[in-house]
């Protein structure tokens, strides 16, 4: 009888050691999956369902008494449950390896799109700057300006610097050779203001010419055809319907929206 107790104790206390290690070993296993769920966003949902399992497990081998059967079976489950998280960490570790993949990939292409738009902007800053020199060394300039007052008998005609003589103020000048500008036809528009500030000229609709969104109108405009290489040209202003007056008068030359040269003229009182 001695021996069937001390036995039967022996057993009971064996049983109960492997339950302790059994639980142990399953709460240990908890703590992992907690922290695998800090880590593994994407494995998440099923990181708690086995969670809720080993717990549950946990609960059935904290209530077995002395059935070792069951414990068994239990350990059984504990031993599934053991490869089934290590099977869980080398998912995880080789989805956070793709995840790392995937992000450094994703920077580098990031980089390299930023290093892109860098150059693209640069190209666009340098074109637009190539464009501006283009522009600005395509412009023409009229220059060795000669601006006066002539008078007109039949075919002939006399410089004069008398208003009371004078019957059209001529302007002459040299349309600069410039190999980079358009050639072709250009309209050449003089623009003649008196002593008062007033326009002298006909003032028409087609003598207007656009600068920097300002509408100008001109005295007279004449048509050139320009091949790049240094021109001259003329353009006469008939007097007004009163005369000239003494005084100083205004020439401004304007072509393709810019103005290229102006010149002051002098006209005085008097006949002789």
């Amino acid at each position: 009888m001695y021996f069937q107790n001390d036995s039967k104790n022996k057993m009971e206390s064996d049983l109960t050691a492997e339950k302790d290690a059994l639980k142990t070993e399953l709460a240990e296993m908890v703590d992992q999956y907690d922290a695998l769920l800090e880590d593994k966003d994407s494995l998440n949902s099923e990181l708690r369902a086995e969670r809720e399992r080993i717990i549950l497990l946990i609960d059935s081998v904290d209530q077995l008494q002395g059935d070792v059967a069951s414990l068994t079976r239990y350990k059984n489950e504990t031993y599934k449950l053991r490869k089934e998280r290590q099977e869980f960490l080398t998912r995880a570790d080789s989805l956070m390896a793709a995840n790392e993949k995937l992000a450094a990939e994703k920077a580098q292409l990031e980089g390299q799109l930023t290093e892109e738009q860098e150059r693209t902007e640069a190209l666009t800053q340098d074109k637009k700057q190539l464009e501006n020199k283009v522009e600005a060394g395509s412009k023409l300039e009229a220059y060795e300006i000669i601006a006066g007052a002539v008078k007109i008998k039949g075919d002939t005609e006399k410089t004069t610097d008398k208003a009371s003589k004078a019957d059209q103020l001529k302007t002459c000048f040299v349309l600069s050779k410039n190999r980079i500008a358009n050639s072709g036809d250009k309209t050449i528009f003089v623009r003649l203001i008196d002593p008062e500030g007033n326009l002298v000229g006909k003032g028409l609709d087609e003598y207007v010419v656009e600068v920097n969104g300002e509408k100008i109108v001109c005295s007279e405009k004449k048509n050139v055809f320009y091949e790049n290489e240094a021109t001259d040209v003329c353009v006469y202003v008939d007097k007004p319907a009163d005369g000239f007056v003494e005084g100083t008068y205004t020439v401004e030359i304007y072509c393709e929206g810019e103005m290229i040269g102006a010149q002051d003229v002098d006209l005085r009182k008097g006949w002789f």
